[in-house]
């Protein structure tokens, strides 16, 4: 068995995390949503807000991403960006058919600090249950804004695409009343899951409580709650920056209510909640921001990915990669950033939509370097980061970007119930239109003399037969 530490080994020539703080939580005070809303139809000729039980605009609710340890509405969690997640660019894009909810919820230790204490005293995957309150409050009063709740869509990226994974099949399937109808995931992010006592996490909420000074006090838990929060979001800093490059120190837990079960389990055993449909996208190279490029060893590098895993199994994911032609950059960072992106986006993107076949859809973007979170900025144009540059073609923009608001628009939550004309053609279920009993997906790319690339194609084999067999081993990675 591999050491269970999720802390970086000292003695480890591992690169140093680079954390921008600016973008880590400082304080708990964080629960606030921007509502966004078509001024042409926030009153009625009377001048009155539209306030009805039911009716009214689509509405969009979206979650940001940043490992549940980083970023705000306000600042997105992307290095090397400026702006925040606009709703009005949202709005733009669905020609002011929707209205736009932009939560937040709290980060690092203070939204996700785990183990037997807070289980006895407090509250579990608190981060979650911040969103599933903001979820609430749409029901209750979107209305107000000219919003349908019973047109509800949530959409995450990464982190926030995890999120949508942990509200499709949180309380075990059966939140009740129902708090929307459709998902939309950008890159889902599905790191380990431990059982909230698990060494782990009670490793780190000793960490936690060594670092603030409260490790002679006979009551822990008590003593963190009256500790400065600067003190808190230093231990919180310090805790994040010892995680191992590509893993995060703190994030949701089974804790056998909210998340009752590891998420590909409650995914298989069908413990879903009433969602009508899924729209699922992946880049095509999700992992590599997340690798070391001074990383030698494949096996160390998939030991401290996965710290639970046994030595057979550590060598059975080498050998599967190691004798993969998959990827054109066989180097160890080439094949380390195809494990990484495989076993923590891509396969598990797969897992959600056979969850849902025939009743969700797949895409591709793999506009170069299609790394992760390069896609966002097709729709938040707002942000703004000097490179790679946004591939920038109007054909394609109305391809892309207007997929997931016409999902989200749709009353059937259909992608090809197209907001303007644009070149996307028929998008097939995820395994409704198979072709020789393989899946399709779109494609989104381009050519190398910059013309738009938007196709179906059957979903890679090999691809699937990798996935596979991370889907045989999510017991042991705790997914």
């Amino acid at each position: 068995m591999a050491s269970k530490s999720p802390f970086r080994n000292s003695n480890s020539n591992h690169q140093k995390r680079d954390e921008d703080q600016s973008l880590l939580p400082k304080d708990e005070d964080c629960l606030f949503l921007n509502v966004y809303v078509p001024v042409s139809q926030f009153e009625d000729d009377t001048g009155n807000n539209n306030d009805t039980d039911s009716g009214g605009f689509p509405v969009v609710v979206w979650i940001h991403g940043g490992g549940y340890n980083r970023g705000s509405a306000a600042n997105s969690s992307i290095p090397n960006t400026t702006g925040s997640y606009d709703g009005e660019d949202l709005l733009r894009i669905s020609n002011d058919r929707a209205i736009v909810v932009v939560i937040q919820y709290r980060l690092g230790l203070f939204g996700f600090l785990a183990g037997e204490t807070i289980k006895n005293d407090g509250s579990l995957n608190a981060g979650l249950l911040d969103q599933q309150f903001a979820l609430q409050w749409v029901q209750q009063h979107i209305s107000k804004f000219g919003g349908d709740p019973n047109r509800v869509v949530i959409w995450g990226e990464s982190a926030g695409a995890g999120s949508v994974l942990n509200h499709i099949i949180a309380n075990n399937g059966r939140t009740d009343p129902p708090l929307f109808i459709g998902g939309i995931s950008s890159s889902m992010f599905l790191p380990s899951y431990y059982p909230y006592n698990d060494d782990i996490p009670e490793t780190i909420y000793n960490e936690v409580v060594d670092q603030t000074n409260c490790t002679n006090s006979q009551d822990t838990l008590s003593c963190l709650r009256n500790t400065d929060v600067a003190l808190l979001s230093a231990a919180n800093i310090q805790i994040s920056a010892a995680a191992f490059l590509g893993t995060f120190a703190f994030g949701p837990v089974v804790d056998g209510s909210y998340i009752a079960q590891r998420p590909s389990e409650l995914l298989a055993e069908g413990h879903l909640n009433k969602v009508q449909k899924v729209l699922a996208i992946s880049n095509a190279f999700e992992g590599t921001m997340f690798i070391d490029p001074n990383v030698t060893s494949l096996t160390e590098f998939v030991k401290s990915l996965f710290p639970t895993l046994s030595e057979e199994t550590v060598t059975d994911v080498v050998e599967t990669y190691s004798r993969s032609n998959s990827t054109a950059d066989t180097s160890v960072f080439g094949i380390a950033a195809q494990i990484y992106g495989e076993s923590t986006f891509i396969c598990p993107t797969y897992y959600l939509l056979d969850a849902f076949q025939g009743l969700s859809y797949k895409g591709l973007f793999a506009i170069p370097p299609a790394f992760h979170e390069d896609d966002v900025f097709y729709y938040f144009t707002s942000l703004n980061r000097s490179s790679p540059p946004v591939y920038n073609n109007t054909d394609f923009d109305k391809a892309f970007s207007q997929s997931f608001l016409a999902f989200a628009t749709s009353e059937e939550l259909n992608p090809n119930d197209k907001i303007d004309e644009n070149i996307l053609p028929e998008w097939p279920l995820w395994n409704g239109s198979a072709v020789n009993d393989m899946p399709q997906e779109m494609l989104f790319n381009r050519t190398e003399d910059f013309k738009p690339v938007v196709q179906v194609f059957v979903t890679d084999e090999d691809l699937l037969r990798r996935c596979g067999f991370w889907r045989s081993i999510t017991a042991k990675t705790s997914q």
